[in-house]
């Protein structure tokens, strides 16, 4: 949701930066699925951590971008935006057992 209101913004830097995304995205799911499709439950945990926060930081990168691509308006509740952007918040935290929170911290750490 978030990368279709960047494409529909109307402006190219929205626009290129849903594309940018978009790729980002699927080479995510593409490795994501990969591990679950090809690797037994259970193994390669780190490598399943890595992909579970580079998920993250698209999904906090896309919700981030479409509320700058809305302006000050779109952290409005009116606004479309907000929403995927409270979600996108939501989902992060909720629930997140210590190493799933500790790899994030580590990824927002940089």
């Amino acid at each position: 949701m978030a990368l279709d209101l960047l494409e529909a913004a109307g402006d190219a830097a929205a626009k290129e930066t849903a594309q940018a995304l978009g790729e980002r995205l699927r080479a995510v799911r593409r490795e994501a699925y990969a591990l679950v499709d090809e690797v037994p439950a259970g193994e390669r945990l780190a490598d399943r951590l890595t992909v579970k926060t580079r998920a993250y930081d698209v999904l906090r990168a896309a919700t981030t971008a479409a509320i700058v691509a809305g302006g000050g308006r779109a952290s409005g509740l009116g606004s479309p935006a907000q929403r995927p952007a409270r979600e996108g918040l939501f989902l992060v935290v909720r629930g997140r057992t210590a190493d799933v929170r500790s790899a994030r911290l580590r990824a927002l750490r940089g």
